[in-house]
């Protein structure tokens, strides 16, 4: 009960602080009154921009609690469907990224551990800082250059910078996607190869640890079967936390790669105003945030039970 508590407070908290910034915007009547051909009596009857904010922002979750999710006051369509046919695009484009991240992370990390304060160590930690310190559309472009580079000088596509697939096959596909998603896996490869590296030097410094390695387990069953296990803690929780920055890079990805995403649209809904669409999509960002969370709650309690030891018998 007190999680879904928290997972309504959290949902409420979030579409809340959108509708007040976007109230405090430019009036979109304004901008349709220019055209000269909308009646915008009739516009802001029509979507209660002529009723008080708190009104409005009473009517678009009463609707949603409803199942209806309002109308995009730049298509004329339905805002659920606006929404949800954008989601699989991202969707796909965040899975495949955190898996390229962890696989790449999560070795490179336990490596660099094992070897603490050695030139190769320093090395790739530099180099993920380097990295974390990067604007996601700076690493985009670049790639994006190394890629026409690359076209320029083998004398055919290897991977396209943009635009989504045409003739629907798997090579294509992979040649569409390759960039975006290496973009996302190494944002995000950037902190969570550091957070790794410094759940796994202190796992190596546990007294469970120390203990096993004075009963002379071997050195892999060492790193992987004990220290290894104990070290995810921290990265899983960072994923969960990490949800809405996922979305936030996307939204930059999406439109440098002219992806049509759930973060493009996003930007589309703020830079129009489409103040019911807006809402829709962080309201399920913020719900995405908090499914996420719990599964990282879970999955830290099912590799390291001292975890329910201490929520059982605080200190």
């Amino acid at each position: 009960m007190r999680r879904l508590l928290r997972t309504l407070a959290t949902l409420l908290t979030a579409s809340f602080v959108l509708f007040v910034l976007l109230q405090m915007g430019p009036n979109p009547l304004a901008t349709l009154g220019q055209e000269g051909d909308v009646d915008t009596v009739a516009m802001a009857h029509r979507f209660g921009w002529d009723r008080p904010w708190y009104v409005q922002y009473g009517d678009w979750l009463g609707g949603l609690l409803h199942g209806d999710w309002g109308t995009s006051i730049r298509t004329n369509e339905p805002a659920r469907d606006m929404v949800l046919h954008r989601v699989p695009l991202t969707l796909a484009l965040g899975l495949s990224s955190t898996l390229l991240a962890l696989l790449v992370a999560i070795p490179l990390a336990t490596w660099a551990a094992r070897r603490r304060d050695t030139p190769g160590d320093r090395w790739v930690t530099s180099a993920m800082i380097a990295m974390g310190a990067l604007p996601t559309f700076l690493i985009a472009l670049v790639l994006q250059a190394v890629a026409v580079k690359l076209k320029d000088t083998v004398g055919f596509t290897v991977v396209y910078v943009g635009g989504m697939p045409r003739d629907g096959g798997i090579v294509e596909y992979v040649q569409r996607f390759a960039l975006p998603v290496t973009v996302l896996a190494l944002v995000q490869m950037a902190g969570w190869m550091r957070y790794q590296r410094a759940g796994m030097l202190t796992s190596l410094d546990s007294d469970a640890v120390v203990a096993a390695r004075a009963r002379g387990v071997p050195g892999r069953d060492l790193i992987w079967r004990h220290a290894f296990r104990q070290s995810l803690g921290p990265l899983i929780t960072l994923i969960g936390l990490e949800v809405a920055t996922l979305i936030g890079g996307a939204v930059v990805v999406e439109t440098v790669f002219s992806l049509p995403g759930i973060g493009r649209l996003l930007l589309e809904s703020l830079q129009t105003r489409d103040i019911v669409v807006a809402l829709d999509i962080v309201t399920l960002m913020a719900f995405a945030m908090v499914v996420v969370t719990a599964a990282a709650d879970a999955a830290i309690t099912y590799l390291d039970p001292r975890v329910t030891v201490r929520r059982e018998h605080p200190a």
